[in-house]
């Protein structure tokens, strides 16, 4: 056992949350027009695409039509993600479909992927616990966040609030937010 693991034991942390964007579904505004037009494209060169995904996903010819409307589109976007996400060797159309998914989720993917590479270390170490760690979307209910032990918060969870400003007296934040945090943490590796 490490000490994190330790700490957790003694101090009785059974939950441990990560909240980060990383983890959410993706939006229909982060699909590019270039991206959809790509995928379209794709299902129109082969139809078998489509009927392959549609009772999958609901997707439908006149989703094809308009990338605006498409991206409105949240409920089938999420299930195309899905699609996206599960294997696609199970046959060659099925395989032929999660290339033209690569397509339209390829630029949020290289995203994800950079910021889950980023959370990874962090998952590691948390991993050494006996506590369950859950890995939660900005968008994550406060019921369920309320019954974690300790959360772990992104703080740039909103696309609108970008990186602090020159100006902000950045030490003065550290400070507060260190006489707050660490006598919690000071408790907890006391035990």
């Amino acid at each position: 056992m490490t000490v994190l693991s330790d700490a957790a034991v003694q101090g009785g942390v059974r939950k441990l949350a990560i909240v980060d964007d990383a983890y959410d579904p993706p939006a229909g505004r982060e699909i590019s027009e270039n991206a959809y037009n790509r995928f379209v494209t794709a299902l129109e060169d082969s139809p078998t695409l489509l009927e392959y995904l549609a009772p999958l996903s609901r997707l439908r010819a006149e989703h094809l039509e308009d990338w605006e409307r498409f991206t409105e589109e949240e409920a089938l976007i999420q299930a195309l993600w899905e699609v996206h996400l599960r294997d696609s060797t199970d046959s060659e159309v099925a395989a032929a479909a999660h290339g033209a998914l690569d397509t339209l989720f390829d630029e949020i993917r290289t995203d994800r992927i950079s910021k889950l590479q980023q959370l990874k270390p962090l998952e590691d170490l948390l991993s050494e616990t006996s506590a369950s760690l859950l890995k939660l979307g900005a968008d994550s209910a406060p019921e369920v966040v309320a019954h974690v032990d300790v959360v772990f918060l992104d703080l740039y969870l909103s696309g609108e609030v970008g990186p602090p400003q020159e100006g902000v007296n950045l030490p003065r934040v550290r400070s507060i937010a260190r006489g707050k945090g660490l006598p919690g943490i000071s408790r907890l590796f006391a035990v």
